[in-house]
């Protein structure tokens, strides 16, 4: 069973975690040997369960295979997989809910069957469902779970009843539903927003409110909510993760508040928030990860510096990360998932000359501190690291070698606290480190660290009974104190308790 996963014709969300820390900042690498398409891909779909990334668009080739504007990677081996079913046109849309992958666009047939705009495959084979909904015009998002899938973009009816660029059918490939929303124009992004779902369009009015490219939609009777975020211009990418939300498209305002290309807006009122990216252009894909916000479009520059179409954005403050992956031309999808960006358009170079046709991976991870292991014991030396995303071979992940020249000294000698001063340790209050920090001792035989009259029966022998453990175990006799003089810190030197003496025993 497949898990329900949710995409659209050109903003891309996929949630993970990956924070970004000043102190160890993310590294983004180009990856290789991942197949290429000769014609623009438009949308993207991750079925996480089964490792499956699926496209759509207008290629008619990818990986130098025959693919009719749909293919299917295996994420895991980089590898074309054998799904491969066709639409005669292109593909802006795909969801994976169960066995299901539901596929909207401009197409009307599907594996040579008359289909138009909506339809749903087997996942596995590639195999058109019987399920058949009769659509009007281009379908662009789609939004599902496992009881309902959405479904938004350019049409007026759906299985001959009026459905204004908004629709919902059952699951399980069912019927059409009675949610009517009535989109006042076209629909270009679905998302949910805990239980309600956000649309993002050209609409002037939505759910019987009046609603200007964004709105909140409850998901049983169509409605607006109170939430409330206008922008001035069309919008094409939402997300909600963590109680935050994210919007891009081409607008310049949202609410009256200038936001160029791309604005945070709260999650539970859609005031804007004061996360700004200053995107000139457009934003058409937004996947939202940790603390690291990843942006598609066919933009020029972010916070006035320039940087074209794909940018990597801080959570907290808007700005363009260090080492921001960037491509030549209009980024449709992206997908942030493990560790990896999967990045989709219309592009034939990323990072300003590397030939990648239209798709592209890079590998980013987190910096991590590395401590050298000269002498092999599993232990660092505090003071030889590196960073790296990966353990470096001759390095691990602690510091603490005393002598990273000697595998026989390791992490130290346990020191105990003397608070008396009497030179005699609190057998209960020790630490490990390679020489004695201050106020710290050697021996751990201290009856009393309050006392300095007082220490631990040190005398251990096995022939007295005052005596409870042999010092050749090197643990202390606990339950046995004497006074200090004499003192005896191990073995029997005749020092031991007198014969009938008690009076310091606990």
């Amino acid at each position: 069973m497949r898990s329900s996963t949710v995409f659209a014709w050109t903003p891309m969300i996929v949630i993970a975690s990956m924070a970004w820390s000043p102190l160890h900042a993310q590294i983004f690498s180009l990856e290789s040997g991942w197949p290429q398409a000769n014609g623009i891909v438009h949308t993207m779909a991750l079925d996480e369960s089964n490792g499956i990334l699926y496209l759509g668009g207008e290629f008619t080739e990818m990986g130098g295979q025959a693919r009719e504007r749909l293919a299917a990677i295996d994420i895991g081996t980089k590898a074309l997989t054998a799904w491969s079913p066709s639409a005669n046109n292109t593909v802006r849309a795909i969801a994976v809910s169960g066995d299901s992958v539901f596929i909207g666009g401009n197409f009307n047939q599907v594996n040579g069957q008359a289909q138009a705009f909506l339809a749903a495959l087997n996942g596995t084979s590639g195999t058109l469902s019987a399920w058949a909904p009769v659509v009007d015009g281009a379908v662009l998002c789609l939004l599902s779970n496992t009881s309902v899938l959405y479904i938004g973009g350019s049409f007026v009816t759906v299985n001959s009843q009026t459905r204004n660029r908004l629709a919902a059918f059952d699951a399980g490939l069912g019927a059409l539903n009675a949610w009517n929303p009535n989109a006042g124009s076209q629909v270009n992004q679905l998302a949910w927003n805990g239980p309600n779902v956000l649309a993002a369009g050209i609409f002037p009015s939505v759910g019987g409110a009046t609603r200007s490219s964004l709105a909140e939609l409850d998901p049983s009777s169509g409605l607006a909510t109170t939430w409330l975020a206008n922008a001035n211009a069309v919008a094409t990418a939402v997300t909600s993760s963590g109680g935050r939300v994210f919007a891009g498209g081409q607008f310049t305002t949202v609410n009256g508040t200038a936001r160029q290309g791309m604005a945070e807006v709260n999650a539970s009122s859609g005031e804007v928030e004061p996360w700004d990216a200053n995107i000139t252009g457009g934003v058409r894909a937004i996947a939202f990860d940790g603390n690291l916000v990843h942006a598609g479009g066919f933009f020029t520059s972010v916070n006035g510096t320039p940087h074209t179409h794909l940018a990597v954005l801080n959570g907290t403050t808007g700005v363009l990360h260090p080492g921001s992956p960037s491509a030549s031309s209009t980024v449709n999808s992206v997908i942030a998932h493990q560790g990896k960006l999967y990045v989709a358009g219309v592009f034939t170079l990323v990072n300003g000359s590397v030939p990648r046709d239209r798709f592209a991976v890079f590998n980013y991870c987190t910096e991590q501190t590395w401590f050298a292991d000269a002498d092999e014991d599993g232990l660092g030396d505090a003071g030889n690291t590196t960073q790296a995303c990966e353990v470096p071979a001759g390095f691990v992940g602690n510091s603490n070698d005393c002598d990273d020249t000697d595998d026989g000294i390791g992490s130290g000698t346990t020191w105990y606290f003397d608070g008396d001063e009497d030179d005699f340790g609190d057998p209960f209050n020790s630490i490990m480190a390679c020489s004695p920090p201050n106020g710290y001792v050697e021996e751990g035989i201290d009856c009393n660290d309050t006392d300095p009259g007082i220490v631990l029966g040190g005398a251990c022998d096995d022939s007295d009974p005052y005596t409870v453990t042999d010092v050749q175990t090197r643990v202390p006799c606990m339950r046995l104190c004497r006074a200090k003089d004499p003192v005896v810190r191990q073995g029997d030197a005749g020092g031991s308790l007198r014969s009938g003496d008690r009076s310091h025993e606990r």
